[in-house]
């Protein structure tokens, strides 16, 4: 019976079972090795989104800085000739902005979503530079005749157009997912805090001026005054 069951086992060389021993060890090593590249390769693409998102970035804040102080000049352009002047070189800027934007956006527009599927799941569709660019060449060439409330929404819906794309290519960028809480927090003021501030202050800015140029009208003036004498 011994000599039956010793028959029935396999029998390897030596050279055999140093192989299989090898095999055995290389196994573990080359799982963790394919573990370890799809990790790299992970992070590897989470970076090159970032930096996507970081070079579309700089343009577009570029424009939120910009489109304020135009909306600030053709408030004071009324009464003060030096903003007047002021309006062709800052819409120069303006459309330097959107033309070096225009490369970059081509580029990475997909990578980060902009295309009009995506953003009108996010009911962002006046958010791509295409529609931007549309939007401020119509406020552009029609700054002279707008009435002064048109004027103030005009530039209010496009600046709120720009600080949705910029939103938008936070979240696709995964700007606003950085693992690292220093990053995070700088990315969240970066891409969220401040332009929102720069907004609201743009808001305020607006307004007073809006508010003092027509106290300083003389049939305001003549107004206000007739309605004081009666009180």
């Amino acid at each position: 019976v011994t000599g039956v069951q010793t028959c029935a086992l396999p029998i390897f060389r030596i050279g055999a079972k140093l192989h299989l021993i090898s095999v055995s060890f290389a196994l573990p090593v080359i799982v963790l090795l394919v573990l370890l590249v799809k990790q790299s390769n992970a992070t590897i693409d989470f970076a090159e989104l970032e930096l996507a998102g970081t070079q579309l970035h700089r343009p577009l804040q570029s424009l939120l800085d910009l489109i304020p102080k135009h909306q600030l000049a053709a408030v004071r352009a009324s009464t003060d000739a030096s903003a007047a002047a002021t309006l062709p070189d800052l819409q120069s800027q303006i459309d330097r902005a959107f033309a070096d934007a225009a490369p970059i956006y081509a580029s990475v527009a997909e990578t980060l979503g902009f295309n009009a599927q995506t953003l009108a799941k996010k009911q962002r569709d006046a958010a791509s530079l295409e529609k931007l660019k549309q939007q401020w060449d119509a406020l552009k060439s029609s700054i002279g005749s707008l009435p002064a409330t048109d004027r103030q929404t005009k530039h209010a819906d496009l600046i709120a157009n720009v600080r949705a794309a910029i939103t938008h290519l936070s979240e696709t960028s995964n700007l606003l997912l950085d693992p690292d809480l220093d990053s995070y927090s700088l990315m969240d003021a970066v891409t969220v805090a401040l332009p929102q501030t720069a907004d609201r202050l743009a808001v305020v800015i607006g307004r007073s001026e809006e508010h003092t140029s027509e106290l300083q009208s003389p049939c305001n003036l003549v107004c206000r005054l007739l309605l004081e004498k009666k009180k």
